[in-house]
């Protein structure tokens, strides 16, 4: 039943995998490794995208390709240069470039409005493979929260319990008729409770 979903990109590795009452997740970069678990009870139900603008970096990128034809051009046509200044000029751009390139910007899909949150690569292995597993997140928490906290105890107060089953229904983990369902029952035990005392 556990599903389970890995995402590598460059030089950093997420691997999120989901249990009945939990997600365990694990990561790894160059420089360190970290694997925790999170309760499916504290994870929200809103998904959030959040990104860098790439086109600045782009812009660089280009810019810092393009200085080095130009310092080269320079040089052969006879303006003055040394050849020191070129080289400096045809290690340094290019290395800004590469730097760039290698930066991974965020592309990033949160799942979130809970106490804690996951986030997950937008688009790996493919934007419908992680929106998939993150709504089977989403409905195996609903289910999780609705056994651990919907069981209809008499000796629970009553404060308690219909707080549980109103937060319940205005969160969508339990519908109208449920919500109804588990009052009534949780009334009727409660009478034949006191009843037989």
């Amino acid at each position: 039943m556990n599903k389970t979903i890995s995402q590598k990109r460059r030089f950093i590795t997420r691997k999120h995998t989901l249990f009945e009452n939990r997600v365990l997740i694990e990561t790894t970069s160059l420089s360190k490794n970290t694997k925790y678990e999170i309760p499916l009870d504290v994870l929200g139900k809103e998904i959030v995208y959040q990104s860098e603008s790439t086109i600045p970096g782009k812009i660089v990128f280009g810019v810092c390709l393009f200085i080095p034809l130009i310092v080269l051009t320079a040089y052969f046509l006879g303006s003055g240069m040394d050849s020191a200044t070129l080289w400096l000029n045809l290690i340094i751009w290019p290395g800004i470039a590469l730097l760039g390139y290698l930066k991974t910007n965020q592309d990033d899909i949160f799942l979130a409005g809970g106490q804690k949150s996951l986030v997950f690569f937008r688009s790996i292995p493919s934007e419908q493979e992680v929106l998939s597993f993150i709504h089977e997140v989403i409905a195996s928490s609903k289910v999780f929260i609705k056994a651990k906290y919907g069981t209809v105890d008499p000796v629970v107060p009553q404060d308690l319990f219909f707080g549980r089953i109103v937060w319940m229904k205005e969160n969508d983990i339990i519908t109208e008729s449920e919500y109804n369902e588990m009052k009534h029952e949780y009334e009727t035990k409660k009478l034949l409770g006191n009843s037989g005392t």
